[in-house]
């Protein structure tokens, strides 16, 4: 699968400089979509503890794919509303917290995924 068909997230750079990251920092992922920002942070960072969320099933396969080469990356597919609840669960106290709320291309270019505008 080419992952650069995905929605490249345009912000990485400022994320990157502002974030005040170190390799000791557990980052969660609210909005891992196809982790465009997990991969930028675990190149730069790759001995941070990285936890991704998101509902959407073809996200979080396509985030295990790009992601396998990382072993402390856990996905999990869940809404906003379970993340409390599965920290607590695993007892993470979380360093930096990530929400990428906008809509990705891909979402707005794939009709069936039920964001265009552009087609039925």
């Amino acid at each position: 699968m080419d992952f650069k068909t995905f929605h490249q997230p345009v912000l990485v750079p400022h994320l990157l400089s502002n974030f005040n990251l170190n390799n000791n920092a557990i980052v969660v992922d609210a909005t891992l979509g196809f982790a465009g920002h997990a991969t930028a942070i675990l190149n730069s960072y790759p001995n941070v503890h990285y936890i991704g969320f998101d509902k959407d099933p073809m996200a979080i396969d396509v985030s295990k794919q790009r992601c396998q080469g990382f072993p402390n990356v856990d996905i999990i597919q869940a809404t906003f509303s379970s993340i409390p609840t599965a920290l607590n669960e695993r007892c993470i106290t979380p360093t930096h917290v990530l929400f990428d709320l906008g809509v990705s291309s891909y979402q707005i270019d794939q009709s069936d995924r039920g964001f265009t505008f552009q087609r039925d």
